[in-house]
């Protein structure tokens, strides 16, 4: 089983985490410089407020309504969600950051649970002890990982149909004696979410020596301008390539982190030295 766990309105919802006099009001969050409108309540919306508009037309199209204004504040963000991903991490088996407020989380050996109770504890435990909002989605095993390409495919201005889809699990399951000893039982093998995420993004081919399985016992998340890998040694080499295959960044581990300064936002693949490589988005 997997699922993802999505902090609603995130940077309006951090910001509220302080102003809690804002619920139930029309709140945006600008950009960098203050530019434009990168995050909005759902009040926000309903007013008809549109994600890029320009802060300065705001007065302009929306003369009679209040709306409160917020500079972006990314530390904020950052550990807001860092607390949100700390209570994932203690409630799912594994689970995987796919940017400051998506994670997916999969659910090995949790089929006999009560799972939509499961879902409303975490999710009532996250707003009681962050104070965050977030809506969680659950599915058996081969829905969640297609739900997980087809987020990763519009990264890419993509529209997976479902021969695109046929063709990932034929170019990213793995097979065994098991698999090959009756096709007509197991199809294309075991489905791999991480080689078919690889595949969807063009990086399985795209990238020389990027593996294609993530490594064990570290966990990845980007905080305050830092790739921070817990449980990674010091010294650990690490590259960092941009969805075009080129190369970013090389640095190595140092007390636990590297450094993302001067980088885009998007999406990266992250090769940990030889241990396996991971995807995180900016």
């Amino acid at each position: 089983m997997y699922g993802i766990v999505d902090c609603d309105n995130c940077y309006v919802s951090c910001e509220r985490v302080f102003r809690p006099d804002l619920e139930g009001k029309a709140v945006v969050v600008l950009s960098n410089n203050d530019g434009c409108v990168v995050a909005r309540s759902n009040e926000a919306k309903a007013l008809g407020i549109k994600e890029g508009t320009p802060y300065f037309q705001l007065a302009q199209q929306f003369p009679d309504k209040k709306i409160a204004v917020f500079s972006s504040n990314y530390e904020l963000y950052g550990d807001l969600t860092s607390r949100v991903l700390s209570i994932i991490a203690q409630e799912a088996p594994s689970y995987f950051r796919y940017s400051i407020d998506e994670r997916f989380v999969y659910l090995d050996g949790m089929e006999h649970f009560n799972l939509q109770q499961w879902g409303e504890n975490l999710h009532r435990r996250i707003k009681k002890s962050v104070g965050m909002p977030v809506s969680i989605g659950l599915a058996p095993t081969a829905a969640g990982i297609v739900a997980l390409w087809v987020q990763a495919a519009a990264d890419k201005g993509k529209t997976l149909t479902n021969a695109d889809i046929k063709d990932i699990f034929s170019h990213s399951c793995d097979t065994d004696e098991f698999t090959k000893a009756a096709p007509h039982r197991f199809g294309a093998g075991k489905i791999n979410a991480y080689k078919g995420l690889l595949y969807v993004l063009g990086l399985d081919t795209g990238i020389q020596g990027l593996s294609q399985k993530q490594p064990a016992g570290i966990t990845f998340r980007v905080e305050n301008g830092q790739l921070i890998a817990e449980g990674a040694e010091d010294g650990t080499a690490v590259t960092l390539y941009n969805l075009s295959g080129a190369i970013v960044r090389r640095a190595t581990v140092l007390a636990g982190s590297v450094s993302l300064a001067g980088l885009q936002k998007g999406v990266y693949a992250v090769q940990l030295g030889k241990l396996g490589s991971t995807l995180i988005r900016l």
